[in-house]
């Protein structure tokens, strides 16, 4: 339980004091970010031939179903729990926290950026 409240609190301290180093604090940070489009996690149309939203999601729910079962970091988590409910709650706790970083991912490239890996591997 204290690792994972450190590996939650510890990157929200670091944003903070960078946050606060930046002129302009998270003001400067969100209209920087706005104007060069960063927040934008693409376009929704469904298509399998450019790197959508859909595209990104499908394929991470696709690389990392298979790390729910197989990584040890994983495994760990919902093995060591006293009880099926525990587990439950901590296969659902992390597959909750995949999504926001999951979107972090994404929000680090700008909309029109070339990503010709995610049409290639869902494609062809």
């Amino acid at each position: 339980m204290l690792q994972s409240v450190v590996l939650l609190i510890g990157p929200l301290i670091c944003l903070i004091v960078l946050l606060s180093m930046v002129p302009g604090g998270i003001g400067a940070v969100m209209s920087e970010g706005a104007a060069a489009h960063k927040f934008s996690l693409g376009s929704v149309r469904l298509t399998l031939s450019q790197p959508t939203f859909w595209v990104v999601l499908l394929m991470g729910l696709t690389i990392n179903l298979g790390s729910f079962s197989v990584d040890q970091s994983y495994v760990q988590r919902y093995i060591t729990t006293r009880t099926e409910q525990e587990a439950n709650r901590s296969v659902w706790i992390t597959t909750m926290l995949y999504v926001p970083v999951a979107a972090r991912a994404r929000v680090d490239r700008p909309v029109d950026a070339p990503q010709p890996y995610a049409p290639l591997y869902l494609v062809g």
